[in-house]
């Protein structure tokens, strides 16, 4: 029998988990709290490329909200060593930029992202992140119970 503990525990597991890598402290606390308001989502938040790496592994995001102009390591490099990462192949990675010409969207889709946003990205926006296949893949919520996704409407 399942103690509310564990109850807990399976719900958090099943939302989704969401790395913003964001080196503005206050966008990324705003981005943050918007997706809590639109959805029973975890937020985790990193401001540097590198710590955005090493909070991978522990933290295992369905989506990464990642800018591109970061201190130590750009988001381009970031999106390349997670897409290096097999067992990060099906992580929904979400440009969330300043950055809108064609040649930064090309670099984007170079880099592996699957995503590009111009900031700041709306309620919209990121409901449809919410939504995209690639972002209920892995979780529970996901599954019609045969534990085929199911495509969001």
């Amino acid at each position: 029998m399942a103690t509310d503990g564990n109850v807990k525990e399976q719900r958090a597991a099943q939302r989704q988990r969401i790395l913003i890598v964001e080196d503005n402290a206050d966008t990324a606390w705003i981005m943050g709290r918007l997706l809590t308001a639109l959805a029973s989502v975890v937020v985790e938040i990193a401001d540097d490329g590198p710590t955005a790496l090493t909070k991978l592994p522990d933290f295992r995001p369905h989506i990464v909200l990642l800018d591109i102009g970061l201190p130590r390591m750009n988001g381009y490099a970031v999106a390349r060593r997670i897409r290096e990462l097999p067992e990060f192949e099906d992580v929904l990675l979400v440009a969330l930029t300043g950055y809108g010409q064609e040649k930064d969207r090309h670099e984007c889709t170079e880099a592996g992202f699957d995503v590009h946003l111009l900031k700041p990205a709306g309620a919209d926006q990121l409901q449809e992140l919410l939504r995209h296949p690639k972002a209920l893949r892995s979780i529970g919520e996901s599954s019609n119970g045969d534990g085929q996704p199911v495509r969001p409407a």
